[in-house]
């Protein structure tokens, strides 16, 4: 059976929201797109990161508790403040058919409020789609940890989680300017989500129903990976298949071949035939495995003589990455009290999961003399109240050995190194004492 709602209009209704600081900067990028002019919402709790925001409508969060300061990179904060403002989020995401929510995980409001944002418009019947953007690997391991723990809590109120590793971002620009990471990756986002919302809002040579794709990714709580591809001229499927393929957002492919879903969303102008669709698709179909494969492909005038894919892939994420999140969680939920702003276990309460751990070495036994080990058991003796004997001393035994003839080596000469016999035993030559 399909899981969806009762009733889907013929052309969804698309709302995006930008959360945090990392969120406003990708929503700046998408929002002056024709398909999206009216359908954006800043969220943020600092009054200064919104008024730098192109975005017209803002919203401006825990205003009565932050004064517009922000949350101080503290996303316990930002998810208090986010279940405090239950009542706008809920009316913001009305109405709402397809949401987009494009944040930045590790520090404060993104990491706190995406969540909450994304169950309440869950809740309300939307399709939930969160692009979020990972920290770079030189922000510190704290960011790290938060980042792990958010997104492990995101994928459990939204639908699909699209991740944009900036890490990996990099790889694809050499010799790359911070300016120009942020640039790509937010062009990338874009990109991305232009190609999700036109597929399902525009028709098109191969139309996706949007009641069809609903049913593919709700409910999924899947983490995703996507990557854009570009060709033009003769060769531009093999050049745009290339650039997929080869992308380190897919590690080179890798998730392609392990993904359970996967979304392909092709775009050109009015000259892409069904020959090039064909071609294109029997090459990702060799590297998707077992995955439902779903495409959809429209026309826009701006891309004639040039092809341009988004793939996205959806798969569960690595053993690894969960166990990591899950120990945090389990943390935090095991030393946070429940917030009566929030009603449950907060996920960002890091103090019991950054506790170190007692130490592994053991210190070797102390050295001690022959003399110093009998005074130790005369002491041990006299705190048990028992009295020492003779026999509780060490002395070197003999054992009743039978001496055994050399044979042929009687006559021969005995092995002597600086006055020692070597054939006598050392134990015996040194007269050593075994306890």
């Amino acid at each position: 059976m399909l899981n969806t709602p009762p009733s889907l209009p013929s052309k969804p209704r698309v709302k995006l929201f930008g959360v945090g600081s990392a969120g406003l900067a990708l929503l700046n990028r998408v929002h002056g797109q024709p398909w999206a002019t009216g359908n954006c919402v800043a969220l943020h709790a600092s009054a200064k990161v919104l008024a730098a925001c192109d975005v017209p409508r803002k919203v401006l969060l825990g205003e009565s508790r932050l004064h517009g300061l922000g949350c101080g990179g503290d996303p316990m904060v930002a998810q208090a403040i986010a279940e405090e403002e239950r009542g706008i989020l809920s009316h913001l995401c009305q109405d709402a058919d397809l949401v987009f929510i494009l944040t930045g995980l590790g520090g404060g409001a993104g990491t706190g409020i995406t969540p909450t944002l994304a169950r309440i418009a869950r809740e309300g019947g939307s399709l939930v789609i969160v692009l979020a953007a990972l920290p770079f690997a030189f922000e510190g391991p704290r960011r790290q940890e938060q980042a792990r723990a958010g997104l492990l809590h995101i994928k459990q109120c939204a639908d699909i989680v699209m991740c944009l590793p900036n890490q990996k971002c990099a790889r694809l620009l050499d010799k790359a300017t911070v300016p120009d990471t942020f640039q790509l990756t937010n062009q990338m986002a874009a990109d991305a989500i232009r190609s999700i919302a036109q597929m399902v809002t525009h028709p098109g040579l191969i139309n996706l129903d949007f009641a069809y794709l609903y049913s593919v990714l709700r409910g999924k709580d899947a983490e995703s990976a996507f990557a854009v591809g570009r060709g033009s001229g003769e060769h531009r499927v093999q050049q745009a298949v290339d650039v997929i393929v080869n992308s380190p957002l897919l590690d080179g492919g890798k998730v392609l071949a392990e993904a359970d879903n996967v979304v392909v969303s092709i775009a050109s102008g009015s000259d892409l035939t069904l020959v090039e669709i064909e071609t294109l698709m029997s090459q990702l179909e060799r590297r998707t495995g077992k995955a439902q494969v779903v495409v959809g492909a429209t026309v826009d005038a701006a891309l004639q003589g040039q092809l341009e894919i988004t793939v996205v892939a959806s798969c569960c994420a690595s053993a690894a990455l969960e166990e990591r999140s899950a120990l945090i969680v389990r943390a935090s939920d095991a030393s946070a009290e429940p917030s009566s702003a929030l009603g449950e276990s907060n996920f960002f309460n890091f103090s019991a999961a950054n506790v170190r751990p007692p130490s592994r070495f053991t210190a070797p036994a102390p050295s001690l003399s022959q003399e110093q080990t009998e005074n130790l058991f005369k002491q041990q003796l006299k705190r048990s109240g028992r009295k020492s004997s003779a026999s509780a001393r060490m002395q070197q035994g003999t054992l009743p050995l039978e001496i055994i003839s050399r044979g042929r080596f009687d006559k021969s000469e005995p092995t002597i190194h600086r006055g020692e016999d070597l054939d006598i035993p050392t134990f015996v030559r040194r007269g050593l004492t075994f306890n």
